[in-house]
């Protein structure tokens, strides 16, 4: 795989299994796919020592578990009419952009301020759809928040972790609206009446697809919001 003398986590092999699954599949055409290559600051230790210089943000050692020392891992993938995708960037490049370039000047004061201070790391670079997800760091937090923002004018705090992020795509895989899950949606949001008919089709299929997976709680969750 072109890694040379780097030894892949338990973790990080989970996400090249995860591509691997992708690819095996029948039903699934892999429309494109990108991992790696490793970035220079492959070690976490080092990187989250970066961002604490560069940045004034001591993170969590409990993320560590969940660093991914690729600079990129992602893919686009059509299944009948299931559409997913996600390009998750290295933990210190997400650090060193801000989504200040999706204020508006019809955003609130509020949104205004999560902009200003969020760090895309997971975005639709193959479809340009412009959603995104990207972390947010209270003064003094040790872990982000994370927020969503679907490519038009809305945005959401998750509730999720940047750990339960990253666990959650092995599960979806990137099937597109996936984080209207863990949002809190609105039941008159045209967007997810459209979404939801997906995801309960993703809900149908993956377990056939993908059956060495848990979707109960997925399922729970788009039962609160329908």
């Amino acid at each position: 795989m072109g890694y040379g003398p780097v030894e892949l986590s338990d973790y990080e092999l989970r996400y090249v299994a995860m591509l691997d699954e992708l690819r095996g599949a029948a039903e699934v055409d892999l429309v494109h796919e990108e991992l790696g290559p490793v970035a220079d600051i492959a070690n976490s230790q080092n990187a989250f020592a970066l961002i604490a210089d560069e940045h004034g943000v001591v993170l969590d050692p409990a993320l560590r578990r969940h660093f991914l020392s690729f600079e990129v891992v992602g893919c686009k993938w059509r299944a009948g009419d299931l559409v997913g995708e996600f390009s998750v960037c290295h933990l210190a490049g997400a650090m060193a952009q801000t989504g200040a370039y999706l204020e508006t000047e019809y955003a609130t004061e509020a949104e205004s301020q999560v902009y200003r201070h969020m760090h895309p790391f997971d975005e639709h670079p193959v479809s340009g759809d412009g959603a995104l997800s990207g972390l947010r760091f209270p003064a003094g937090a040790t872990s982000p928040e994370v927020w969503y923002f679907d490519g038009t004018s809305e945005l959401y705090l998750l509730d999720l972790d940047y750990g339960g992020y990253l666990d959650a795509l092995l599960v979806t895989k990137g099937a597109l609206g996936w984080q209207y899950l863990f949002a809190d949606v609105d039941r008159g949001c045209d967007e997810f009446d459209v979404l939801a008919d997906e995801l309960r089709n993703m809900l149908e299929i993956f377990p056939r697809i993908f059956p060495g997976h848990d979707y109960e709680p997925l399922r729970e969750r788009l039962d609160e919001r329908l």
